[in-house]
C-alpha cells in the first residue's frame, strides 16, 4: 500500500481553487496509470489531497519507486493554463495474511507523516517504532493542556561563563516537565508537540514569568541579578501583542527589561523579515536584548542577519562538537568573526572539554556554555552558587 500526497497540494487549493486540486489529483494518477510497473497496480483517490496506489507484489525495489516517481513529476502539470510543479511525499506499507489491509492502510497513512516532515520528494516506509513515536507524540498532547494549568513545566537553568575567567555573565532558562504519570517527558519530544497543537506561547509565558518571580525575589533580598536568556518560539514572536505582553509582564514584576534575553531560531527573519525587524527593534527601544540561538543549522539569510539588531549569536553545539576538524573550524572561526563584525556576542553552545575552551579563546570567543561548566539545574541549586 502506498499513499500519495503533493506536498504543495493545499498551496495550490488556496491559490487556484478546490477544481485545480482536484485535477492535479487526476492528472497525478493518469501519470501513474500510463507508467505502471506492475499489470495488477491500482490508483484511486484516498483523502481530498492524497492517492492510493495498491500493488500485489512480493517484493519491491524502493530505489526503483523513487526513482518513477521522480520522473512522474520531472514535467509540470498543465492545468488551467498555469505550469505546476510538485514535489511527492510517499508512505509504503505492506499486507499479508498477517496485516489486514485496513491496518496496512493505517500503516502507510502513518508513514506518511513521517515523510512529510522531510524536505523535498519523499519516501517513508512504516515501521514499529514510527507507529510508538506517532503514540508517544499523541500521549504527551493529550496531558499537555493539564500539564500547562497545573504548572507541572518548570525551569531548569544553565549559566552562559566568560570564556576568559569562568564568571557567570547571562543564564539560560530551560523547560522541563516531569509529568506525574508519563514521568520525565523530553524538552525535544514535547516542545515540537506543543507548536503543532498551538500551545507553545503558553509555555513560553509559562517560562518568562517563572524567571521573572524567581528575579523579582531576589531582587526584593537585595541579592545580585544575572541576565536570563528565555526560548521564544515563531508562533510566540510574531504574536499581535507579544512586545506589549512581555513588557507588561517585566514591569508587573518590576524588573529591568535589560535582564531578559529573548532567543529566537536563526530563520526568524525569513518567514516575515519586516516584522522580525519591526519587533527586535520595539524590543531593543525598551532595552531587552535578542539572540539567535542554534546558529548555523538553519537556513539564514547573512544579509537579513546584518539588518536585524540582535545582540547575540549562539554557535549550535553540533559545530562545537567537531572543532577539532579543519572544516568545523573554519566554520566556527568565520561565525565568531561575522559576530564581531556585526556587534554582537558569540556564544558556544555545548562545551564539553578544556580542548574546546582554548580553541574557542584562541578565536575569540568570549562566551561559553556546556557540561564543561555547568549542567541544567534547578533554580534553588543555582541560587546557592551565585550567593557564594
Amino acid at each position: 500500500i502506498k499513499i500519495l500526497k503533493p506536498s504543495e497540494f493545499h498551496q495550490v487549493v488556496e491559490l487556484y481553487g478546490r477544481e485545480i486540486g482536484d485535477e492535479l489529483l487526476r492528472q497525478l494518477a493518469k501519470r501513474l496509470e500510463q507508467d505502471k510497473s506492475e499489470s495488477n497496480e491500482y490508483v484511486a483517490r484516498f483523502t481530498s489531497s492524497s492517492l492510493i496506489m495498491t500493488t500485489m507484489s512480493l517484493h519491491e525495489d524502493l530505489h526503483d519507486y523513487e526513482m518513477r516517481i521522480k520522473e512522474t513529476i520531472r514535467q509540470p502539470f498543465i492545468i488551467g493554463g498555469k505550469q505546476i510543479y510538485i514535489t511527492l511525499k510517499t508512505g509504503i506499507a505492506s499486507y499479508s495474511d498477517d496485516i489486514n489491509i485496513n491496518d496496512a492502510i493505517r500503516f502507510a497513512d502513518n508513514a506518511l507523516s513521517f515523510a512529510i516532515d522531510r524536505p523535498g520528494t519523499h519516501t517513508e516506509i512504516f515501521t514499529t517504532e514510527k507507529n510508538d513515536v506517532l503514540v508517544q507524540k499523541m500521549t504527551v498532547l493529550n496531558h499537555l493542556s493539564e500539564a500547562i494549568k497545573n504548572k507541572e513545566i518548570t525551569v531548569h537553568l544553565q549559566p552562559k561563563v566568560d570564556l576568559r575567567n569562568g564568571d557567570i555573565q547571562s543564564i539560560e532558562a530551560l523547560a522541563r516537565w516531569i509529568s506525574p504519570k508519563l514521568g520525565f517527558v523530553s524538552p525535544a519530544v514535547f516542545i515540537p508537540v506543543a507548536e503543532s497543537a498551538g500551545k507553545v506561547r503558553e509555555i513560553d509565558v509559562l517560562i518568562l514569568e517563572t524567571v521573572l518571580s524567581w528575579l523579582s525575589e531576589r531582587q526584593r533580598l537585595g541579592k545580585k541579578l544575572v541576565k536570563i536568556a528565555v526560548n521564544i518560539s515563531p508562533d510566540h514572536f510574531y504574536y499581535t501583542h507579544f512586545v506589549q505582553d512581555t513588557l507588561k509582564l517585566v514591569r508587573k514584576y518590576n524588573i529591568d527589561p535589560s535582564y531578559i534575553i529573548l532567543e529566537v531560531t536563526e530563520n526568524i527573519g525569513l518567514v516575515d523579515f519586516q516584522s522580525a525587524y519591526k519587533i527586535i527593534q520595539q524590543l531593543k527601544s525598551y532595552g531587552f536584548k535578542t539572540s539567535v540561538d542554534d546558529f548555523g543549522t538553519g537556513f539564514s539569510s547573512l544579509s537579513y542577519l546584518q539588518q536585524l539588531p540582535f545582540a547575540e549569536l549562539k554557535i549550535d553545539r553540533s559545530f562545537i562538537n567537531a572543532i577539532e576538524d579543519p572544516a568545523t573550524l573554519a566554520i566556527v572561526r568565520s561565525i565568531i568573526q561575522l559576530a564581531l563584525n556585526l556587534g554582537m556576542i558569540s556564544v558556544a553552545e555545548g562545551i564539553e572539554t578544556e580542548e574546546q575552551v582554548e580553541i574557542l579563546r584562541a578565536l575569540g570567543c568570549t562566551v561559553g556554555q556546556g557540561y564543561f561548566y555547568f549542567k541544567p539545574m534547578p533554580i534553588e541549586q543555582l541560587d546557592i552558587i551565585l550567593d557564594q
